[in-house]
């Protein structure tokens, strides 16, 4: 059996170029001196990314506020050091320090918002969902003309009834779409075929 064998052992390949080289080499003082330009693919269709327009925010932690205040006050460290040391944004941790300043006890407690519990109950929810599988076809109205037929001292909303329907009860409502009776007439059915 014959082999074919290669004459060349090593064979070089280029890895880059001059040009990709200086892109992607560290700026020193000769290249600060005489920038040679490069030339930058021109792509002609620019794909657009959507600005993200909500911002995200950043819940820290008890630990992470205990951590910055023993830097802050056991280190000595200003509010900014401290919370560049912990990845802490800078003006949340001023904020933070004032809002300490104002109420040492307040700053580790919870600012979690306060709503109003919600008026309508599991005894309303199998009321709602009895009298829609009774009437498929009923409106937002006629649920609530039924509530207030069996609980006589409830006030609530159309809008309450409605959101408590789609959110709480899991329905699906569809809006009625009215148009005349000779939309769907025979003689009018003829006309569009024809």
């Amino acid at each position: 059996m014959d082999y074919i064998v290669d004459q060349n052992e090593f064979i070089v390949k280029a890895i880059a170029t001059h040009t990709e080289y200086l892109k992607f080499a560290i700026p020193n003082e000769s290249s600060l001196i005489c920038p040679i330009l490069l030339e930058k693919p021109k792509d002609k269709d620019i794909r657009m990314k959507e600005a993200n327009t909500k911002r995200e925010y950043v819940r820290y932690t008890i630990q992470d506020k205990v951590r910055f205040f023993y830097l802050k006050i056991e280190k000595c460290m200003s509010a900014s050091a401290a919370a560049k040391q912990l990845g802490i944004h800078i003006l949340t941790a001023q904020r933070c320090v004032s809002q300490y300043n104002v109420c040492p006890d307040g700053i580790f407690e919870s600012c979690k918002k306060v709503r109003r519990k919600c008026i309508l109950t599991e005894e309303h929810k199998t009321t709602v969902i009895n009298f829609i599988d009774a009437n498929p076809s009923a409106t937002v109205v006629k649920v609530i003309e039924h509530l207030l037929k069996r609980f006589h001292d409830l006030k609530v909303s159309r809008s309450m009834v409605y959101n408590f329907m789609r959110n709480k009860c899991n329905l699906s409502l569809k809006k009625a779409n009215f148009h005349s009776i000779d939309r769907n007439s025979p003689a009018k059915i003829e006309e569009r075929y024809d």
